[in-house]
């Protein structure tokens, strides 16, 4: 007993973390009660032993148990006091049987025994009174809901970075997650027994583990630290269901030692076994009868044959809980297996994919670093399919390869961006991992990197991924493993007419039948277009439960036919499919690795032949490389040049996407692979051009290091062909750049670019005056002639004009970026050089474009009428155009930009009237993208025109268009404008909550977050709607994140709207600063004026947003005291409003002036009654609300901080 008492009390209090347990006094005591043989004492600490082991107890329940301990003392206590003895039967017997000489010491027995209890007592309340100090504290486990921030005990918790824990309770408290977590506690409080056991590979070769582990848990051998303690366990476990001769069957399975019986060492293995699940049934028989048990089996693919026979028998007859997690299993699972995933009463939960910023956030949190490279976060996302282990196996393998680097955070002012780290460390974990992370004031942060030269799309998967694939192939029919494997060839997304090429001696049905199957299986997934593909890849599918309860139900001999049946709806839905793709990439690449080098040469070969063959009527729309280009390239095909030669194309108006995915990359994978690194460098530039139609700058900027790479390898060639191509390669950098606002870049790339094209762009002061002398005569010379006395431009000067005329048309715009006045020659040198490139290419498209570029700079530089001229020449050159595909493109390219720079520059009324046509021609011609622009601009029109209906209608089509194409800008401008309409419109058309939803979703797309403007827009909307409601702490989160996009200035409408709203923004919260008397507040007003006056002198896109500017300006005026200033923007921003007819910005202004000029007092929920009452755009169409009133739904900016200095 002593032995005992000694061990476990010492255990106990280990268990707790405390050591040193002074227990020197009280085993003198229990020297004493070892002598009288008194063990009941030993058997309520025994109980308390074995509450406090095992896994899954919280710090909270194993406290309780000790508290109960100290109860059952003091009632122990009093038992002896009164000498009942009711919790000491083993006491009584012993003085009943003690002889005379122990009778007449009971008193003195008495005595040791209540002093026992009573050091018992004070050793407890002494040893556990740090966690009697932390009980409140310790409530907030599993009761935050109700738990008072002011009685938590936090000092030694500092290390857990707990600033914030008390906003957090706050919020937690009053959300409705507060409720849901009650719920879930309470379930979770019902559930008094739980098991939970992570299997692995090796389990499934040992033969009946999985049970042998449960098993273990349910009789509490998984806490027992020698095998003396699991002997005792086991005993008290089944003394009364096995004989104790039998015990000795649980040597081998339980690593015990009990005496080997003559019975059960004539048992053979089978019978033991069988032995064995009998008694463990009748073990969990009379568990269940006791408690609720929840068996939890961690990727329980790996439970053994045996084992799964056990757990079919097992719910068939006891009522006990089992959830397993499963990954695909390495084998066919058995016959056990199946019918239990098939069971009526078994719900199969099939788990969605993780979604990709989750993965992002795994990713940092494993690494423990603040961002990683977009390269690597596309590289996972697509790998991994949103399974994490394979998220996990892929960065593995990439630790493994030294592949990953890590370097200390570089702020990203002090980043000087190259070319090279243009898009680095973009991929940053959310919000919602900030609680998850640990991070020392004092420590240096991380970000993790690529090495240098590696290429992740070429590394050979994981072992233990391509295991898996491997074991899938293995299954199918050796038919079935051809197509795969020939589908590998040609990547991860083929179109069927393509593998039907290069499967040898297949005919279509036995095509179909075979996709079908696989399909099925989950091999491919197929798509009737690019529509429906893209629209998949951009949608992870969610969890969702498959209930086998109703076929189970079902007639076995009815069941073949109706998967036939099933298979051949299958194999209609793919007969109408165009598109497949391997449903996990990992397949697709095992699968090409069973390739021998020689083979796939062949293979490749043949796909690229077939894809030249058939992209002749499709190829070269969209691009920026020329026709001389394809000429040189093939010239073995005559035919296909004949085809090619005749393109004038100015736009495209074929479906850009597709193309991309079953032609363009393709072929450059193709020629890649075949070691044709002229052509693979051809499509690679084709890809980069498409991606910049698509307005997607990242993917451009990837395909353009691969170009990069190729040009490296070529850069010995002299070809007229290769210098080209440099020069687009060039142009096409130039233009990422200055997408992503970097002009000093951008204009580097051009300037390249024009050089390798023979067209030099002057670097000095000096020169450029000689370079506008020359242009001038030179143009002189082209719009003197009556008729061109030359031929036309050969193909290859042809293609080397096209490309100086996209140069120069950016190159004027970033000169006009700055308001030295020395950079507004080089903007005017620029667009003069653009107009006599396009002139001399004699090409009606080219000729226009570069007209009206030089009529919107004239316009901006404010100079005479000569813009009004080159609009002219260029309406009169559309008069003369034959009304054919191509003239009919050239017209509706002429309204949209004519209706565009009218916008910029103000004409409202006849923008709208543009507009309006332009958006009717560019959908007549099926061209998507160029339609979205339109209504962006127009819908802006209509809004500052105040013309409600037309607005709603052309937000309408927007919006269809935007679901229609699953067009992201086109939905993120919908949003946009909606946020301006409850803004400064006054009602509400789409509420504030779906807007902040839609930014909160789509804030890390990859097109959005490369786009300047639109995402500052978005972010200074809501910015300014917080403000408003003086909800400042929700404005500094949104407001944070725009200061990181204004850098990526560019000469856009789009960017100076987002601008527009930042500088209000900014307004609003100088408000503030002044109204708190921020010692701050003068000099932020300052800078903040400063900036205004700067972005209105600069002027760079139009006249049409100077009214808000100046409006801004004589608000900061206002605040700051300057009366008359105030008075003096305010008039500007009224005429340039009235010249504009900009109704919108004249009504605010108006009544703001009229507010600023009175000694009324501003209510200061005045904003917030507006907003609870806004009118819904339907209420307004019923005519429940007059349109006349919505007017007066205006934010009116507060001046009673200061006196009136009026």
């Amino acid at each position: 007993m002593k032995e005992f008492l000694t061990s476990n009390c010492s255990r106990i209090l280990m268990y707790e973390g405390l050591s040193g347990y002074g227990k020197s006094q009280i085993l003198m005591e229990i020297e004493y009660l070892s002598q009288v043989r008194t063990t009941d004492l030993s058997v309520h600490i025994n109980e308390l032993n074995l509450k406090l082991q095992g896994f899954g107890k919280s710090i909270d329940i194993m406290f309780g148990y000790i508290k109960a301990f100290e109860s059952k003392v003091k009632i122990f206590k009093r038992d002896v006091e009164t000498k009942t003895y009711k919790y000491f039967p083993r006491v009584t017997k012993y003085f009943e049987k003690a002889s005379a000489a122990v009778q007449n010491e009971m008193e003195l027995l008495y005595m040791k025994y209540q002093h026992v209890l009573d050091s018992l007592l004070d050793q407890f309340s002494d040893r556990f009174s740090q966690f009697r100090d932390l009980e409140q504290t310790m409530k907030i486990i599993k009761y935050p809901d109700v738990v008072i921030y002011s009685s938590l005990e936090l000092n030694g918790f500092q290390w857990m970075q707990i600033d914030d824990l008390e906003m957090q309770l706050a919020e937690f408290q009053d959300s409705i997650w507060a409720q849901v977590f009650v719920d879930l506690r309470s379930k979770l409080e019902n559930l008094e027994r739980t098991i939970a056991i992570a299997l692995t590979k090796i389990s499934f070769h040992q033969n009946f583990y999985t049970i042998q582990i449960l098993m273990a848990n349910v009789l509490g051998l998984d806490a027992c630290k020698h095998y003396k303690e699991r002997q005792t366990n086991i005993q008290n476990k089944v003394k009364t269901l096995l004989d104790e001769k039998f015990h000795c069957i649980f040597n081998d399975i339980f690593h015990v030692q009990f005496p080997t019986s003559r019975e059960v060492s004539k048992m053979s293995i089978l019978r033991k076994q069988k032995q064995l699940e009998a008694l463990f049934m009748k073990i969990l028989e009379r568990t269940v009868k006791q408690e609720r048990v929840i068996f939890i089996i961690d990727e329980a693919q790996f439970v053994d044959t045996t084992s799964w026979a056990f757990l079919e028998k097992l719910i068939q007859t006891v009522p006990i809980f089992i959830i397993m997690s499963l990954s695909p299993f390495l084998d066919m699972p058995c016959e056990a297996a199946n019918a239990i995933i098939k069971n009526r009463n078994t719900t199969y939960v099939t788990i969605g994919a993780v979604q990709p910023s989750d993965i992002r956030n795994k990713v940092c949190l494993d690494l423990n670093v603040k961002g990683i490279p977009k390269e690597l976060d596309l590289y996972l996302v697509e790998g991994s399919c949103g399974i994490p282990f394979y998220c996990e196996e892929l960065l593995k393998n990439l630790d493994q390869h030294r592949v990953l680097v890590f370097q200390p955070i570089q702020s990203e002012e002090k980043a000087n961006v190259t070319w090279n780290n243009l898009f680095k460390n973009v991929a940053k974990p959310t919000e919602l991992l900030k609680p998850f992370t640990l991070s020392s004031d004092g420590g240096s942060e991380e970000v993790c990197k690529l090495a240098s030269g590696v290429r992740l799309k070429n590394l050979s998967p994981p072992a233990s991924l391509k295991e898996i694939s491997l074991v899938q192939l293995d299954s199918m029919s050796l038919s079935h493993q051809m197509l795969v494997r020939c589908a590998a060839i040609i990547g991860l997304t083929f179109t069927t007419e393509l593998l039907f090429e290069i499967l040898p001696c297949w005919n279509m049905k036995r095509m179909i039948n075979a996709l079908a199957t696989l399909v099925e299986s989950n091999i491919f997934d197929c798509f009737r277009n690019g529509k429906e593909l893209r629209k998949a890849l951009k949608q992870n599918s969610a969890s969702f439960e498959v209930y086998h309860r109703s076929s189970s139900l079902k007639p076995a001999e009815g069941r073949a036919h109706r998967e036939s049946e099933a298979l051949r709806e299958l194999e209609s839905e793919v007969i109408e499919c165009h598109i497949i793709r391997f449903c996990r990439p990992m397949m697709q690449k095992t699968a090409y690795e069973l390739w021998l080098k020689d083979q796939k040469v062949d293979m490749h070969l043949k796909c690229a032949r077939f894809l030249e063959e058939n992209a002749t009527a499709e190829e070269d729309i969209f691009s920026k490389i020329e026709i001389m280009r394809k000429s040189e390239m093939f010239s073995e095909n005559s035919s296909k040049n004949e085809a090619v030669s005749g393109r004038h194309h100015p736009l495209g108006v074929v479906p850009v996407e597709e193309i991309l995915e079953v032609a363009v990359m393709p072929l450059a994978y193709h020629f890649l692979a075949l070691g044709e690194n002229s052509k693979a460098l051809y499509y690679f530039l084709e890809a980069a051009s498409a991606y910049l139609i698509l307005e997607d700058n990242y993917m451009a900027y990837t395909y353009l290091n691969e170009g990069e790479r190729l040009l490296k390898i070529l850069k010995k060639e002299k070809s007229w062909s290769h210098t080209f191509e440099s020069a687009t390669f060039y142009g096409l950098k130039g233009q990422v750049c200055f997408n992503m606002g970097q002009m000093v870049l951008a204009k580097k790339m051009l300037k390249k670019s024009l050089k390798l094209l023979n067209r030099t762009f002057p670097f000095t002061f000096i020169s450029m005056f000689f370079y506008i002398h020359v242009e001038k005569n030179k143009h002189h010379y082209y719009m003197n002639q009556q008729t061109p006395e030359s031929s036309p431009p050969g193909k290859k000067q042809l293609a080397e004009l096209h490309q100086q005329v996209n140069c120069f048309s950016l190159l004027w715009k970033i000169y006009s970026l700055n308001y030295f006045f020395h950079y507004k020659y080089y903007a005017y040198l620029a667009a003069l050089m653009e107009v006599n490139s396009a002139l001399e290419t004699q090409d009606d498209f080219q000729i226009i474009k570069a007209y009206l570029d030089y009529s919107l700079l004239e316009q901006l530089a404010i100079q005479s009428s000569t813009w009004y001229k080159y609009e002219i020449m260029a309406m009169e050159m559309i008069l003369n155009l034959p009304l054919k595909a191509e003239g009919i493109e050239i017209m509706a390219y002429m309204a949209d930009t004519l209706g565009s720079n009218k916008f910029l520059m103000g004409h409202l009324d006849l923008a709208i009237d543009l507009g309006s046509r332009a958006q009717k021609m560019w959908g007549l011609l099926r061209n998507p993208y160029k339609q979205y622009k339109v209504l962006c601009w127009l819908s802006r029109s209509l809004c500052l025109k105040i013309r409600h209906k037309q607005l709603i209608q052309v937000l309408g089509w927007l919006w269809d268009l935007s679901v229609a194409e699953e067009h992201i800008i086109c939905k993120a401008f919908f949003y946009f404008i909606c946020l301006d309409i409850m803004l400064y419109s006054g009602f509400v058309y789409r509420t504030f909550s779906e807007c902040l939803e839609f930014i909160q979703e789509n804030e890390d797309n990859r097109i959005l977050k490369f786009q300047s403007g639109i995402l500052l827009g978005l972010h200074s909307c809501v910015a300014i709607w917080y403000a408003r409601l003086q909800e400042w702490d929700d404005f500094q989160i949104v407001f944070n994140k725009t200061k990181n996009l204004v850098p990526r200035r560019t000469p856009t409408a789009l960017y100076f709207q987002g601008i527009c709203r930042y500088l209000e923004a900014q307004v609003l919260h100088l408000q503030k600063q002044i109204e708190g008397q921020s010692e701050y507040a003068q000099d932020s007003g300052v800078e903040l004026l400063k900036n205004l006056e700067s972005t209105v002198a600069q002027n760079t896109t139009g006249p049409i947003f100077l009214p808000r500017m100046y409006h801004l300006m004589a608000y900061v005026c206002i605040l700051m005291g300057d009366g008359q200033n105030c008075d003096l923007f305010l008039n500007t921003a009224l005429q340039l409003a009235e010249n504009h007819g900009n109704m919108l910005e004249m009504s605010w202004l108006s009544l703001n002036r009229e507010w600023w000029y009175s000694n009324s007092d501003l209510n200061k929920d005045q904003w917030l009654q507006i907003v609870v009452n806004l009118p819904t755009w339907e209420s307004i169409l019923s005519g429940k609300v007059n349109v006349q009133d919505i007017q007066k739904n205006k934010f009116l900016m507060k001046v009673n901080i200061l006196d009136n200095p009026f």
